[in-house]
């Protein structure tokens, strides 16, 4: 099986910062979207922070890959799918895996 790629890693960064900005603007922080909510206390969405959401479901799926890295083009895609769906139909928020296209794009200022 091959590698996730370096365009893969990007979408990966890209999407856990939308993602993270998205669930944010829909209100859910993170205490909030894993259904532990305390009075009181609140804890914002942040990349990293959704990165780690995507790493976990990762392990869960892939037990015997320890980082992100190690995840082939396969094996991305389908966490992806499963996150997606998952916060969906939960929250209603979500972002599509963004395109080399679209990243490109977004470099040189034509979108956000």
């Amino acid at each position: 099986m091959k590698q996730r790629t370096a365009t893969q890693n990007r979408s990966l960064h890209k999407y856990c910062s939308k993602m993270a900005e998205s669930l944010e603007l829909a209100g859910f922080d993170q205490i909030k979207f894993y259904d532990t909510l305390k009075d009181g206390f609140s804890v914002k969405w942040t990349m990293e922070a959704f990165k780690a959401f995507f790493r976990s479901v990762a392990h869960d799926l892939y037990p015997e890959v320890e980082s992100t890295a190690e995840l082939t083009t396969e094996q991305i895609q389908h966490v992806y799918n499963i996150i997606d769906r998952g916060v969906s139909e939960k929250t209603g928020v979500r972002n599509e895996w963004p395109s080399k296209q679209s990243m490109d794009d977004e470099a040189r200022g034509l979108t956000r």
